[in-house]
């Protein structure tokens, strides 16, 4: 916010220098899952965009922000699809830019919300060659978490009833990929993908701490959301009191973000068989 101010006050002609500290800092504010400090900040910047006809700050600025997890969080996901498809036309340029690339990816995610799988793997495997040649898989964090909603779509897919051993593939091959990263994330990212793994190889008793160890990792970062799906997704998984406290937990986050499902929403970020028992 500081740097917002200041150019603001101080500075003249600086409106992509502008656009680039929100997309910063509102993007930081949707990860944390800070939605209602978010939607009042887009909302102040989308004012201003009408006012000075900056069609960037109108369509490319809530779409490079997430502006679509408020609507999931508000457990409406047309609402979701809505507002990705028509910022994208707002958008209106042709070219696979950043913009398509943050529709692509929340279109992906409100399909997983919706546990619409095959609509959403389909999507991740018909634009796949366009993030290679847009260069977004070589970004490090961009290429990160694209090969992460990769790996949910195909766990989810496996999860929900389709055997095929391509899934698994896929899911471990994300997980080799954050062996490598330097990105601290990618720590809390894998764990969530084995967690789900170990659920689809009927290995549960490996899921528990796997989904602790990314609950610790991304309250460290101040990622609430995940932390809190971490949470909600253990707690099915232990049962009984212990179980109960680790819910309770997660229901006291979705209550601070204003996420009004909680269960839709972790399984979204976090997919699995988590109907096993232990």
């Amino acid at each position: 916010m500081l740097a917002e101010q200041t150019l603001r006050s101080e500075c003249q002609s600086v409106a992509w220098e502008l656009a680039v500290v929100r997309v910063l800092s509102l993007g930081c504010l949707s990860l944390m899952g800070r939605y209602s400090e978010y939607s009042v900040r887009l909302a102040r910047a989308l004012e201003e965009a009408q006012l000075n006809g900056d069609l960037y700050s109108r369509f490319a600025l809530p779409l490079s922000t997430s502006s679509y997890l408020v609507s999931l969080a508000a457990d409406k996901p047309d609402e979701s699809h809505r507002e990705l498809d028509d910022k994208l036309a707002g958008w209106g340029r042709s070219e696979f830019d950043f913009p398509h690339y943050r529709q692509w990816f929340g279109k992906v995610e409100t399909y997983l919300y919706e546990n619409r799988f095959e609509e959403a793997w389909s999507l991740v495997s018909d634009t796949w060659k366009s993030l290679g040649r847009a260069l977004l898989l070589q970004l490090q964090f961009q290429g990160l978490i694209a090969r992460q909603i990769r790996a949910r779509s195909a766990v989810a897919l496996y999860a929900s009833g389709d055997r095929q051993k391509r899934w698994l593939n896929e899911a471990r091959s994300f997980v080799n990929y954050c062996t490598d990263s330097q990105i601290e994330v990618a720590r809390g990212f894998s764990a969530l993908i084995e967690a789900g793994l170990a659920l689809c190889r009927e290995n549960g008793k490996l899921a528990p701490p796997l989904l602790q160890s990314a609950e610790e990792t991304f309250r460290d970062l101040g990622w609430t959301t995940y932390a809190m799906a971490a949470s909600f997704r253990r707690g099915e998984l232990v049962g009984g009191s212990t179980g109960r406290h680790l819910q309770e937990i997660a229901e006291k986050d979705a209550a601070g973000v204003g996420v009004m499902n909680l269960s839709r929403f972790s399984a979204m970020l976090i997919p699995g068989p988590f109907q096993l028992k232990l």
